[in-house]
């Protein structure tokens, strides 16, 4: 077997290209450079968690000049992307959603039937959402009796 041999510079140079880091503008400008970042990465993480701005929306700044948050939204909308969770949430091209049935039929098969409390409260929280629109966890009231099992559920707000 030949082993090829490459310099650090090479490697950082190879690394760059693929994330499109190397060049400015690498994948274009406007919505369909969004596209085009999310279509060569696969997939693109959305992060909930923030201080300056959502670190998917840095994953597109920092590759597209001109970027504007709401293109991510207007993709969704398109139809060119959507949203999926897998380990983590994040963005993938509609392309690969064939990719995705699988996994959902075997949770729908695994899936216990939801309680008539579950699908009040479903409904209640979608209804909710359709009115008010922007909603955080922290927008909830907690309910909660017992004390929290874990940092996944923890109840923040912002203040």
């Amino acid at each position: 077997m030949e082993y090829l041999v490459l310099t650090i510079r090479q490697v950082r140079k190879i690394i760059l290209e693929a994330a499109g880091l190397a060049l400015k503008a690498q994948f274009g400008t406007g919505i369909e450079a969004v596209y085009r970042i999310i279509d060569h990465l696969g997939f693109v993480q959305l992060d909930t968690n923030f201080v300056v701005e959502r670190a998917h929306h840095h994953v597109m700044a920092a590759r597209i000049p001109d970027y504007q948050t709401e293109w991510l939204a207007e993709l969704c909308e398109d139809g060119s992307i959507f949203e999926y969770f897998t380990s983590a949430s994040g963005f993938l091209p509609m392309h690969d959603f064939r990719f995705t049935l699988p996994i959902k039929k075997a949770f729908k098969a695994q899936r216990k039937p939801l309680t008539q409390a579950e699908t009040n409260l479903m409904k209640q929280i979608l209804d909710r959402a359709e009115r008010e629109e922007s909603l955080t966890v922290g927008d909830f009231e907690n309910d909660r009796v017992e004390a929290s099992s874990g940092w996944w559920d923890w109840r923040l707000r912002a203040s």
